[in-house]
């Protein structure tokens, strides 16, 4: 019955396509955010380097050394104060205190800093000091002060509250934007020509900060410093302040510049890509995927080798050697296929040859033996169960004349048809030797002749064969290599083994001498003789059967008879072995006396 094919929902082709989107979409974000964070750095740095610039010329156009004379007057005062004198920074007493300042000098250099609001950006322009010890910035003029007070002459500030860039570089020193070939390069170039004794916030740090800082306010001071004519160390700085929404029209701009120019080209590399790909690897494999569907379909896998070489792959790569193993697979597959149907046909001829030979080997062996009109008070009964279809075991019971009745139970070493043509050879050899001789030793001397003449496979047999007398109840036997006989007395109400000394196996040396032995019968005993598949007959534990237990099956049933007492004992070997394999014949047989 063909199988139904799979209405597919979400193809490879769309799983792909999804995924180079996903893809595009994460590089273009990416992307996105690099570009629009490296252009925040460089508008910030072209911002500091403009606002140094305009800071330099206010400091050149002024008078630097009022500045600094302004300046120091200004820090003599602060520093004279108490703390609870200078505690509040918008208290008009506080700063009245600085109003010795506001002298001419005062007003022109604050009128001359005023004139940075005609410069786009700027917001204000101030001199300051700072208060190290406190972490202070003191203002001694600012050109925004408000009414409250703030930014006052004399107000001052936490350091984490004023947002700066601090550049303490000397006078000679190029300006940040020219120097800046790259950040980490730019900030080594600076701290190398800075003096020991003058500090340095980095330049990309100080922005972040900027940045991030909740306290900015969104704005940001750049403070060049004043030292004077004769000075070394700044005394204070003049600053130029702006705020960071100045730029941010320029980084909105730049925003929709990267999406109007580099949208297109994601959308134009990824619709190339997916249809690359959909081309390259989704086609070729839905090619492949169809084939196979057909492939399965295909009752006539036998003589059809063709459907994945008619696959057209163009790319060469791992697709292309894909469907050249899935064809070559398809090849292999249809011979293999012939191959097993021609396999299976002769293992079917041979299962059916291999149980004819058991049936025929089966059909000549004798089934049973009862007493007749002669008087005879004994029976014989005896049952085989082959490992395989045919096996090596045999038994054999037949008359020799009115007084003697030959009995066999034997063994050949192997397994299978060799084991069952040799045992016919020994069945027929051993039965014609009892028709020429009158004593078991002649006639195991005979046959033992015969066998090892025409022995190429060097196998053996091992044999227990026997002339019960009917008239005196005795039986004279020969041990070829076999198991010990059980003998049940009714005298005694049990069975035992009758261990009397064995002789060699017959096949091995033509000189073998074999010696005769007799066992007296009496009325109800019994005689019970096997092959080793009985006692080494193992469970699946790997526990052999063994004599004991087969000696309390004997016991077991010795109270039955014929083939009632052999069903017995064979349903006791198998209750042990369970559902392990049998891994040998198993044979029986049991002369009765009446």
């Amino acid at each position: 019955m063909k199988k139904r094919r799979r209405d597919i929902q979400f193809g490879i082709s769309a799983k792909m396509s999804f995924a180079i989107g996903l893809v595009s979409i994460l590089i273009a974000l990416i992307s996105f955010c690099i570009a629009t964070r490296l252009n925040t750095v460089l508008n910030i740095a072209a911002l500091i380097d403009k606002n140094w610039v305009i800071a330099q010329k206010l400091v050149a156009e002024n008078d630097e050394n009022e500045m600094a004379f302004l300046l120091s007057r200004e820090k003599d005062i602060y520093f004279s104060l108490s703390d609870k004198e200078s505690a509040n920074p918008q208290d008009k007493d506080y700063q009245s205190l600085y109003s010795q300042l506001q002298g001419p000098e005062y007003e022109e250099i604050l009128s001359n800093l005023a004139r940075s609001y005609d410069i786009p950006g700027i917001a204000w322009a101030d001199l300051r000091f700072k208060d190290e010890g406190k972490g202070r910035y003191v203002y001694l003029m600012h050109t925004r002060p408000q009414e409250d007070g703030k930014f006052g002459i004399g107000y001052w500030e936490p350091d984490e509250d004023s947002v700066n860039c601090n550049f303490y570089y000397p006078k000679s020193y190029a300006t940040a934007y020219e120097q800046m070939e790259f950040f980490p390069k730019w900030v080594e170039k600076a701290s190398n020509v800075l003096p020991e004794s003058i500090g340095f916030v980095p330049y990309v740090l100080d922005h972040l900060m900027a940045l991030n800082s909740r306290n900015a306010k969104n704005r940001f001071s750049v403070l060049y410093p004043v030292v004077g004519e004769e000075g070394t160390e700044p005394i204070g700085y003049l600053g130029i302040g702006e705020y960071y929404n100045n730029y941010q029209t320029y980084n909105w701009a730049f925003a929709l510049m990267f999406i109007i120019i580099f949208l297109p080209y994601f959308v134009i590399v990824t619709l190339v890509t997916r249809e690359l790909v959909r081309r390259n690897i989704a086609l070729p494999i839905q090619k492949l995927a169809k084939a196979a569907v057909i492939y399965g379909e295909d009752d006539d896998k036998e003589n059809d080798d063709k459907h994945f070489k008619q696959v057209k792959i163009r790319s060469r790569d791992e697709v292309l050697l894909l469907r050249d193993s899935m064809a070559d697979m398809e090849g292999s597959l249809a011979k293999y296929m012939v191959n097993l149907k021609n396999l299976t046909a002769k293992e079917e001829r041979f299962k059916a040859e291999m149980d004819m030979s058991a049936q025929i080997q089966l059909g000549m062996l004798p089934h049973s033996l009862r007493a007749n009109d002669n008087e005879r008070d004994f029976a014989i009964s005896a049952s085989i169960k082959p490992a395989k279809s045919v096996g090596g075991d045999f038994y054999d019971f037949f008359e020799i004349d009115d007084d003697r009745i030959g009995i066999v139970m034997a063994d050949v070493s192997g397994k299978g048809m060799p084991a069952a043509l040799f045992m016919m050879i020994a069945k027929i050899i051993l039965a014609a030797s009892a028709k020429l001789s009158t004593s078991v030793e002649e006639i195991m001397k005979n046959a033992n002749r015969q066998i090892c003449a025409n022995n190429p496979e060097m196998l053996f047999v091992t044999i227990w064969f026997g002339i019960y007398y009917v008239k005196d109840r005795s039986i004279s036997y020969v041990n070829a290599g076999h198991d010990y006989p059980a003998v049940y007395k009714s005298s005694e109400g049990k069975f035992k083994l009758f261990e009397a000394e064995s002789d060699l196996v017959i096949g091995f040396d033509p000189e073998t001498e074999f010696v005769e032995r007799r066992i007296k019968l009496e009325s109800k005993d019994k005689l019970f003789l096997y092959t080793d598949g009985i006692p080494e007959a193992n469970n699946p534990k790997g526990e052999m059967y063994g004599n004991d237990r087969m000696l309390a099956a004997l016991d077991k049933s010795s109270d039955k008879s014929g083939d009632e007492f052999l069903e017995a004992v064979d349903t006791d070997v198998r209750s042990f072995i369970a559902e392990a394999d049998q891994f040998d014949d198993m044979t029986m047989l049991l002369l009765e006396i009446k």
